[in-house]
């Protein structure tokens, strides 16, 4: 009872920053509001068991992910602020930038965030955590395709030909 306490008060802080995203459901930041919501849930279904048997094969995988989704955000943040010359946080970056993990991958800090998620969704396996994973990377990928075609307006021909030349989450992949 107290995980979805915490869950309901963190929402209602998320929420509350939030609101200028959800008043346009036309822009990324919408979809990404609920990948967030998402992740929250998926992080609190485990929480009474993170660190639980730590030495299980689900475990050691959970831990893994989760530190390659923060040394890819690190990265991500990094190359943003030193070559995107954002204006205010990393969400308006006047330049495309196009090195890095840039050159092979669109989103990287939203392939960090589902890397979150599928370690997270590791420390307690099962439906809810199956089903929650996958709405999450619905709604990260809704948030990217949204963003694609943002950034097309701002950045035109340049932002399509980077399209071209690399993928939106995995390398060489997807």
């Amino acid at each position: 009872m107290i995980w979805l306490a915490i869950f309901l008060i963190l929402s209602g802080v998320l929420l509350a920053r939030a609101w200028p995203h959800l008043r346009t459901p036309t822009r990324h930041g919408f979809y990404r509001v609920f990948a967030f919501e998402t992740l929250l849930g998926l992080v609190l279904l485990g929480a009474p068991v993170w660190f639980v048997d730590p030495l299980s094969a689900h475990q050691v995988v959970s831990w893994i992910l989760l530190a390659a989704s923060l040394a890819l955000a690190i990265h991500g943040i990094t190359i943003l602020h030193r070559f995107g010359a954002p204006q205010a946080g990393i969400e308006t970056t006047q330049h495309l930038v196009r090195v890095g993990i840039y050159r092979v991958i669109r989103h990287p800090l939203y392939m960090s965030l589902a890397l979150v998620g599928a370690g997270a969704a590791l420390k307690r396996p099962g439906a809810w955590s199956g089903g929650l994973l996958l709405v999450l990377w619905v709604l990260l990928l809704a948030t990217a395709l949204v963003e694609e075609r943002e950034n097309l307006a701002r950045f035109g021909e340049a932002y399509r030909d980077y399209m071209r030349h690399s993928r939106r989450f995995i390398p060489f992949l997807f």
